[in-house]
């Protein structure tokens, strides 16, 4: 397949003015100079790379001082003094005569309080006869109904995850769709970028498009690949796993299009009548 130089070095311009203003100055400038390499007199690639290049130059000339630890004031000792247990004062020991008295008369009391004790017993156990508890009324119950099985239609405003295996691959990367998320108004993706090409590829948000079912194309709105919120470089042999937000999105999901505008595009058809549906 055979691309029109001009039309690629039109993309590569679109892609660097769109990394320009996300503030992706490094790719911004990649983009440019493979545009100057297509063609050297274009004069959008010319002041967009000139202007990338100032504000990187800036960047980079303007040195960050690393601040100084303060130095920590060491610990003044301070003597530790064992605590000393407080002696308790010696209770007096009872004489042999009044030792004897308690003890008789502990055995006085011990023996008058069991006919007490049986007095109060009776009286309880007659008191607490005669209630009776309450039959308790059965609750009546009622048979459940059985869970509908979930239909495939689609009901708005609620999360719907739809499990995938779309997969397709042009010279250079394989895109692997794993599984969708979405709503009336935003979808979600997760996907694995696979290099099958001898060399380091970079994987770009900004080449990924959503088309939905009334036609309409979609771009990004988020992406993270392993934490990064950016494009990532792959190696040959690698791969990297991602997940982009797509907003606003009127209909349902149809196809996703990756275009790096280097290379043919890949197109992957989403089927959502043969997937799992999940109502989250």
């Amino acid at each position: 397949m055979t691309n029109n130089p001009n039309t690629d070095v039109d993309k590569l311009i679109s892609f660097g003015q769109m990394a320009f203003e996300q503030g992706w100055y490094d790719q911004a400038r990649d983009y440019f100079e493979q545009a100057l390499e297509l063609a050297p007199s274009n004069r959008e690639a010319m002041k967009g790379l000139a202007r990338a290049n100032e504000i990187l130059s800036r960047r980079r000339a303007t040195p960050v001082e690393p601040k100084r630890p303060e130095p920590v004031k060491p610990l003044r000792k301070v003597p530790l003094e064992p605590i000393k247990p407080k002696a308790e004062p010696a209770r007096p020991k009872p004489g042999p005569k009044l030792a004897t008295m308690l003890e008789g008369k502990g055995r006085w009391l011990a023996l008058a309080s069991i006919p007490v004790l049986l007095l109060i017993f009776v009286f309880a156990y007659q008191r607490i006869k005669p209630m009776a508890q309450p039959t308790p009324t059965p609750m009546p119950t009622s048979t459940p109904r059985p869970t509908p099985r979930p239909t495939a239609t689609l009901r708005y405003n609620e999360w719907l995850e739809c499990k995938l295996a779309a997969v397709g691959n042009n010279d250079v990367i394989q895109i692997e769709l794993l599984l969708i998320e979405f709503t009336e108004a935003t979808a979600r993706l997760d996907l694995n970028a696979i290099n099958i090409s001898p060399r380091t590829i970079h994987v770009s948000p900004l080449s990924f498009v959503l088309v939905d079912s009334t036609g309409a194309s979609v771009n990004y709105t988020a992406c993270n690949f392993r934490g990064r919120s950016s494009g990532i470089d792959v190696a040959p042999g690698t791969y990297t796993t991602g997940r982009i937000q797509f907003f606003p999105s009127i209909g349902e999901p149809r196809k996703l299009v990756y275009d790096d505008g280097l290379y043919d595009p890949i197109v992957l058809n989403i089927s959502l009548a043969s997937c799992v549906r999940v109502t989250k």
